[in-house]
């Protein structure tokens, strides 16, 4: 009698322990020191794992044991290996090793460095911030199968997952540090809005590097109403000697050589940039519309590129400056220096583009940024050589890139740039291979038409060693189905009309 009630015990106790192990499965640890963001990054993997697994997975803001998935800051790995140690299973084990590894590794990375280490039992997610945390978390998921190849959620495939716990370790961070492809006329629709949104997310677009060089001297304009209407010598004289005062905002000129001028721009920078230290929200310049919107990042930038379209000030004084790029760069250049000496590491963000898409004759302050844009040149120079030659100037050079505008190509299949995916790899692969840290696309909403273009540049700027012919392959079969062989084919009529 005594042997079976022993043997009962064991066999309760091993339930027991079995059903323990199954409910660590399906758990995530976020350690005791987390911040909001982490929590929210947990949540919403833990909606994705339970729509492929079928089952419940639970947040516990606790000391992670090894088992189940573990999302952690690099600034908290001490308590991440703590619990670990605890784990007698565990501690002899090479996840300790490899998790005391990570630290050495992301430290050669930046913000958006990232860590994962997966075994039979486990997923560990480290990184650099809560952002690299969460690119984290969707390179886990495409490793167990799930995409979201077009913003509506009809494209995004979950897979059955029977074992979510598999072997794999992937360390790296983003080939780009800003990437991004946006709407030039919106949606007018929240719910389209919002799908966008995390599809970007689940792509791993956006950055912890924060841009922002879209057209501003409206938007100082707009701020400043009262001195403007007081001084229109503020504004770019003509070559009739008229001052540009009858034109909408978005398209005057300034007298760059005006100190009262550059006074009031380097003030409105100075403004925005405490606004955004007291409020921790940037404020980003539309690059199309002069609206604004609102970025929570920790990099500032502050544009000071000027108003759409070409034209400069023939005022004796601007003109000794010289043509529009000297304009141009002269007043960004007076206030990037002003902003420099008192906030050291905010930068000031400008455009490449039409009349002043050339460097100007004059060397320019260290935290000065520029995105070329590879259409509207005036110049002579092709844009690989723009490049070359804005990397003499600046430190930080980007690319505003046009994916698709439908005045040019009315959303016809294979005639957006986006569309044209020789286009999109070839393309990207020269801006890295030339020291580009940031693509800045425009482009629409016809995701038939251009959405496989998109969504293979989403991946090439995320890791541009990525095999452009796999990805396709991978979006055929997994969107099409059965049908993927007439689907194939379309694609490919596409890419030859």
């Amino acid at each position: 009698m005594k042997k079976f009630f022993f043997a009962l015990l064991l066999l309760v106790s091993a339930v027991n322990t079995a059903i323990s192990n199954v409910l660590h499965n399906r758990e995530i640890f976020i350690g005791t020191n987390a911040e909001e963001k982490i929590l929210s990054v947990a949540t919403n993997l833990a909606v994705f794992l339970e729509m492929g697994t079928g089952k419940r997975w639970v947040i516990q803001k606790n000391v992670w044991n090894g088992i189940g998935i573990g999302l952690c800051e690099r600034k908290n790995l001490n308590e991440f290996v703590a619990g670990i140690k605890e784990n007698e299973k565990l501690s002899n084990s090479n996840l300790i090793g490899s998790i005391k590894g990570a630290f050495e590794i992301l430290n050669k990375f930046g913000d958006e460095g990232v860590f994962l280490k997966g075994t039979s039992s486990s997923v560990c997610i480290i990184g650099n911030s809560a952002l690299a945390i969460r690119h984290g978390t969707y390179v886990y998921l495409e490793k167990l199968g799930y995409r979201w190849f077009f913003p509506h959620p009809a494209w995004r495939v979950i897979p059955q997952v029977d074992n979510p716990f598999i072997f794999f370790e992937h360390a790296g961070e983003p080939s780009f540090c800003s990437r991004r492809i946006w709407y030039a006329y919106g949606t007018s629709s929240q719910k389209c809005d919002y799908d966008y949104r995390k599809w970007c997310e689940f792509n791993r677009l956006g950055g912890a590097f924060d841009i922002n060089c879209g057209h501003a001297w409206g938007g100082i304009i707009r701020r400043n109403k009262d001195k403007f209407d007081a001084h229109p010598e503020f504004f770019a004289l003509t070559q009739d000697g008229i001052r540009e005062t009858n034109k909408t905002y978005e398209a005057r000129k300034f007298c760059v050589s005006n100190e009262e001028l550059v006074k009031l721009c380097i003030e409105d920078s100075v403004s925005l940039v405490q606004k955004i230290l007291t409020d921790g929200k940037q404020i980003v310049e539309d690059s199309e519309s002069g609206t604004n919107s609102v970025n929570n990042k920790k990099t500032i930038m502050i544009s000071m590129e000027s108003t759409d379209g070409i034209g400069y000030c023939y005022w004796e004084n601007c003109k000794k400056i010289g043509g529009e790029s000297e304009q141009v760069f002269y007043l960004a250049g007076k206030v990037a220096s002003a902003l420099q000496n008192q906030f050291p590491t905010v930068m000031v963000g400008t455009y490449a583009y039409a009349g002043h898409i050339l460097p100007p004759s004059f060397g320019l302050p260290s935290n000065l940024y520029v995105q070329v844009a590879t259409a509207f040149n005036k110049s002579n120079l092709t844009t690989k050589q723009l490049i070359v030659e804005w990397k003499k100037k600046v430190k930080n050079v980007g690319i505003r890139e046009y994916y698709g505008v439908m005045a040019w190509d009315w959303d016809m299949p294979s005639q957006p740039r986006g569309a044209r995916i020789d286009y999109v790899v070839k393309s990207l692969r020269e801006f890295y291979d030339a020291g580009v840290n940031a693509i800045n696309a425009e482009s629409n909403v016809g995701w038939i038409s251009r959405g496989l273009g998109h969504y293979i540049a989403a991946k090439l700027m995320w890791d541009i060693s990525l095999n452009p012919n796999i990805l396709k392959k991978d979006f055929i079969n997994n969107a099409f189905g059965n049908s993927w062989g007439p689907m194939e084919e379309l694609y490919e009529e596409w890419q030859k009309t």
